[in-house]
């Protein structure tokens, strides 16, 4: 009696090699046992190796090998071509198994190392966060002092923040993009080296051009410590915890821009300015102790490095920098240095719109992949991005602006005592910002926190207007009502950026975000960055320039300081240390009833941004990061973290 036959992968009908080893008796059950079907390849495989169990969808492992999931799908397309239903064979499933244990191993290893590694990693990135806020915010008061000491212009002055900040700008997507290619801890050591640095230079120079110097390296480290600490907290943490740990970061932003100006203020007062870029060094240096010896990051990315060093886009980041770079050499000389109208403010003004043009059409078109890239956003995640340009403009222009007022105004304050004024502002800043961070753990709602603060600042900002010379209550009140708003803003924009698009809403039309409907998440945290930064860029470049202006066009009307008003205009910044306090109807009076009135343009500017803003955030949708505890896998084939 012949056995039962199988298919071969040629097609011949052969009895299976489990049967020539049965006796005549097994081979006669078998024939009465098999089901008269035309499936025996079914029934054979089955005797030939038990199934295998298979991997739930819920799970998944880190740092499964691309390639090997790739050729895994290659060659089971080309295993139901040949045998249709046909499982792979017995050398696949003991090779499979042996995977999936070390994989399984892997995803042990990457949840139990939370130790005290990952905590001081953890301190560490915070303590540069505050440090890298403090050089963005702690000239807000000295400027003045640093003006008149060493002789420079209004516009020399503000250009040590602007130079800054630009760098900080454009370098943020390019430390993202090489931290991809070499790893976290080189780019982070890198930045924390930049910030260190330009921090010495800064305090051993004595003059304008060592100052923009260090003060350009400075901002380089800083945008390298801010992008890089978000994309690290990414790596290191899941989904859920991302939430949590970015709304951290943004307390600490908004903790530095607190304790910035008063510690630079302290620091400075009777022209020790250089103690402003001294202070950087202690903390750096604890996190170049730390860093290198324990700090467990993301390794530097398989295969060859220079070939992916090549297809950065090199071009697009030249483009963007100059590109920026022109435009705001126009802005801050328009209407002052230059006329609107003369050709070195149209010129830069031209080529760097033109530039950015470019830079758009180079980034659609390049073959590689942009330093900055806006692929793929929904009308939240735009929504997300022009508020934190707003953010960074408004909060960064009243920072820089509101000071000449105290100086100006208040000229019997010592520098600490202008410092302590802004508290009324800043202080309610932390204080909402840590519990916005805290209720926004307990609650799934963004979108209620986020209108409060842009109604808070809007109120707060336009109210500014009413201060006048003598203005003490009102001047307060706009602070508590401005810093509150901005405070709840901080954590919760970091939040809503962390939130990516999802494709499954809910029926109540709250939108579920899980693992799965991420989108690129490096991506978003450097448009996140890149459009905070720039943000904060325009805010000072804007806010000057308008100030400027208008204070060129209320001293050309009064006929006390028409025929100086030129020089009055260059000299604005160190000015506001030498007018004394006057009475009534005196020419000091008029001098800082003119200021207060400049103010006013800034102010009115900054309330139709937010009021503006407010209504972007009205198309927004809800969204939340998945609640449980457990961390979501995902399946082998989608995705391969955690």
């Amino acid at each position: 009696m012949s056995s039962p036959p199988t298919h071969t992968r040629s097609g011949s009908h052969l009895p299976p090699p489990f049967l020539q080893s049965l006796s005549a008796k097994q081979l006669v059950h078998l024939h009465y046992a098999i089901p008269s079907k035309n499936e025996p390849e079914r029934f054979s495989q089955f005797l030939e190796e038990p199934r295998r169990t298979p991997v739930p969808k819920r799970f998944t492992f880190d740092a499964l090998n691309s390639a090997s999931r790739q050729a895994r799908k290659e060659s089971e397309k080309e295993e139901k071509k040949d045998a249709g239903r046909a499982r792979s064979d017995s050398t696949n499933s003991v090779s499979s198994n042996i995977d999936l244990l070390k994989e399984v191993e892997k995803v042990k290893t990457v949840v139990d190392v939370v130790d005290w590694r990952f905590y001081s990693t953890g301190l560490c990135i915070c303590l540069l966060n505050l440090v890298a806020a403090w050089d963005a915010t702690s000239l807000a008061i000295v400027l003045p002092t640093i003006a008149a000491t060493l002789g420079g212009s209004a516009l020399q002055s503000f250009w040590l923040v602007i130079s800054f900040l630009l760098a900080a700008t454009v370098f943020s997507p390019l430390f993202a993009t090489l931290s991809n290619i070499l790893g976290r801890k080189p780019l982070l050591l890198t930045a924390l080296t930049f910030l260190t640095c330009g921090s010495f230079i800064a305090a051993v120079s004595g003059n304008f051009t060592g100052l923009y110097i260090g003060r350009t390296i400075q901002g380089i480290g800083a945008g390298g410590i801010a992008i890089l600490s978000n994309l690290i907290v990414s790596d290191l943490v899941s989904a859920v915890d991302r939430r949590k740990w970015s709304g951290i970061l943004g307390a600490i932003w908004a903790i530095g821009i607190v304790t910035g100006p008063v510690i630079g203020d302290a620091l400075a007062e009777r022209s020790r300015y250089r103690w402003v870029f001294w202070v950087n060094l202690p903390f750096s240096l604890l996190a170049f102790l730390i860093l290198p010896f324990f700090a467990q990051l993301k390794p530097a990315s398989p295969g060859p490095i220079v070939q992916k060093i090549r297809n950065v886009d090199w071009v697009g980041f030249v483009l963007l920098s100059g590109a920026l770079a022109s435009v705001l050499l126009g802005l801050t000389w328009g209407g002052t240095n230059h006329a609107w109208s003369n050709f070195r403010t149209i010129l830069p003004l031209q080529f760097g719109f033109i530039g950015l043009v470019v830079f758009g059409i180079w980034s659609w078109f390049s073959p590689f992949a942009s330093i900055v890239s806006i692929d793929g956003l929904d009308a939240t995640s735009l929504a997300t991005l022009v508020q934190a340009v707003v953010q960074g403009l408004v909060v960064f222009g009243s920072l820089y602006i509101l000071p000449l007022y105290f100086n100006i105004a208040k000229p019997n304050l010592s520098l600490v005592g202008a410092g302590i004024r802004l508290l009324p502002w800043t202080l309610p800043l932390a204080v909402f910002a840590l519990g916005t961070f805290f209720l926004l753990g307990k609650t799934k709602y963004v979108r209620p926190a986020i209108w409060t603060a842009w109604i808070l600042i809007t109120i707060g900002i336009a109210l500014l207007v009413l201060v006048t010379r003598k203005s003490s209550a009102v001047l307060w009140g706009c602070a508590v009502v401005s810093g509150s708003g901005v405070g709840i803003l901080y954590p919760s924009l970091h939040i809503s950026s962390q939130l990516a698009k999802s494709t499954n809403p809910k029926s109540d039309g709250i939108d579920v975000i899980t693992a799965t409907e991420e989108v690129d998440h490096t991506s978003a945290v450097t448009r996140f960055t890149f459009f905070q930064f720039l943000g904060q860029t325009l805010g000072v470049t804007i806010g000057f320039t308008v100030f400027q202006n208008r204070f060129l066009a209320n001293l050309t009307a009064n006929e006390t300081f028409k025929n100086y008003a030129v020089q009055y205009v260059k000299g604005s910044v160190a000015l506001v240390t030498r007018v004394p306090l006057g009475e009534n109807g005196s020419p000091a009076a008029e001098m800082v009833d003119v200021y207060v009135h400049s103010l006013r343009a800034v102010w009115i500017v900054m309330a139709a941004l937010a009021g503006t803003t407010l209504l972007v955030s009205l198309f927004m949708k809800e969204k939340e990061m998945a609640r449980s505890k457990v961390p979501e896998l995902i399946v082998l084939d989608e995705a391969y973290i955690v």
